[in-house]
């Protein structure tokens, strides 16, 4: 038999399993100390999460800090002590136990824990954070109160690499500011009032802006900064709203936003919000002939992502929706939006392929795709679920939620099309996106140093494709 015949009949081997109740979740326990990553000395106080099931089992009967996080969900908290020592309850298999204090950020690990196993003598070192502290002035060097200072970094996220906004501070009556709780690295700042905006140390431009370090424990004080009335970084975004080939008349509720990330700061148990930017409220309303074109001048006057949404009624009351974004550097840039009727009935379906060859439905999984629209499926107790409808087009995977944190996607299609490793073509024919999960996910471990050979604490580490997905955009999995 040729190998390729084996690819026809390894699904007929395969059996689907329906979901049976969960069973009892069991546990193990972890301790160790919190120490300093630098002097080695005991932190007290570190409030340390463990995650528990938030469906089967029972959380075990401990001695805890609250049984839900910032965001309602099951955990276990205890403080470590004077010695920097804590015991804690841990869910069995892949536990995730999160690490926060107060001007020593938050830190994320992952242990493996047979059921009953006590874990001793777990060292966790907790890099401090730095401070970026600073003055506005005008030209006259009066101090300039109230004004906003946004620190930002890089970073890859769904979208590829972009900029985030970080936890931002204004200044006082003696045009001074303060970030604290800044994780080491390097940032760079937006200043900006009402009627001015720089970039530090006071240009307009991204290449002519100044890179920040910041150091462990460490205050990084800036040079006076100075803030000229009408020194707005100010560009355009083009916005042309294209009725899509076929499209009849009609009139649409057209939105355009910033969609840049807007962290807050991380709270103590690990959950991080961000600000979503909200609609306009007088949004207008656009008539588009079949085949128009409308175009809209967007000022903006702040780097980062943004994005042009129209809505509109479709027979029966349904709301219709297409987005686009784009990445703001300044100057100017064009963003096309094809408004297409979505018609497409896309499902979802995910499963786990065990080692035996069994297929078991995977409940609770969220998949998010973007594109000619933007829509999310989250699976039922039997792997699957329903996007709502879809425009026509082509579109990318940009989120995996909830599948077990020890899997990993094997593969993603849409009808013979590999929706994993790139972009996929949805019509009206489509029907089924199919996923397919595996347990005992390769781990890839290293170390970062800076230039002087310095280990590096908490550095965000990404793994990137040999060939990146269209438009930059990497599909990206957390539990």
């Amino acid at each position: 038999m040729k190998p390729i015949a084996a690819l026809f009949v390894l699904p007929l081997l395969l059996q689907i399993v329906p979901v049976s109740p969960q069973a009892p979740r069991q546990f193990a326990t972890l301790e160790g100390r919190v120490i300093h990553v630098i002097t080695g000395e005991p932190l007290p106080g570190v409030v340390v999460t463990s995650r528990m099931p938030q469906a089967g089992g029972t959380a075990p009967a401990v001695a805890d800090r609250g049984q839900a996080d910032s965001f309602d969900r099951p955990v276990v908290q205890v403080l470590s002590d004077a010695e920097g020592r804590f015991s804690v309850r841990v869910v069995a298999g892949r536990a995730t136990v999160v690490f926060g204090k107060d001007l020593y950020g938050v830190r994320t690990l992952t242990y493996t824990l047979m059921p009953g196993q006590q874990l001793q003598n777990a060292v966790i070192r907790l890099m401090p954070t730095g401070t970026i502290s600073g003055r506005v002035v005008d030209s006259r060097s009066i101090p300039v109160p109230s004004a906003r200072i946004r620190p930002f970094q890089y970073r890859y996220t769904a979208r590829g690499r972009e900029i985030v906004y970080l936890p931002n501070a204004t200044t006082n009556d003696r045009g001074e500011f303060r970030l604290p709780n800044l994780q080491p690295g390097t940032y760079w700042l937006s200043l900006s009032t009402q009627y001015s905006a720089v970039l530090y140390p006071g240009v307009r431009e991204i290449n002519d802006a100044e890179e920040l370090s910041v150091d462990p424990g460490r205050e990084t004080r800036l040079k006076d900064v100075v803030l000229l009335t009408g020194s707005t970084q100010k560009g355009t975004i083009e916005v042309r709203l294209i009725n899509g080939p076929g499209e009849g008349a009609k009139d649409v509720v057209y939105n355009f936003t910033e969609a840049t990330p807007n962290y807050g700061a991380p709270a103590l148990d690990g959950n991080s919000i961000f600000e979503v930017p909200g609609e306009r409220a007088n949004a207008p309303v656009i008539h588009l002939e079949p085949s128009s074109t409308h175009t809209a001048t967007e000022e903006v006057s702040r780097l980062g992502t943004y994005a042009a949404t129209v809505t509109w009624t479709l027979p029966g009351g349904i709301t219709a929706r297409s987005t686009a974004s784009t990445a703001f550097s300044g100057g100017t840039a064009v963003l096309d939006l094809i408004v297409r009727t979505p018609e497409v009935r896309l499902s979802c379906q995910v499963m786990l392929e065990e080692d035996d060859r069994r297929v078991t439905p995977l409940s609770r999984v969220n998949l998010a795709i973007a594109g000619a629209s933007q829509a999310a499926c989250g699976t039922g107790p039997d792997g699957t679920g329903a996007f709502r409808p879809l425009a026509e087009g082509r579109y990318y995977l940009t989120l995996f939620q909830g599948i077990p944190a020890d899997a990993y996607v094997v593969r993603a299609t849409l009808g013979g099309q590999d929706a994993l490793n790139g972009d996929f073509e949805v019509t009206k024919s489509s029907s089924s996106l199919e996923v397919r999960v595996r347990r005992n996910a390769g781990v890839i471990r290293g170390s970062v140093a800076d230039r002087q050979s310095r280990r590096v604490h908490d550095a965000f580490v990404a793994a990137i494709p040999d060939s990146p997905a269209p438009q930059s955009l990497y599909p990206y999995s957390f539990d």
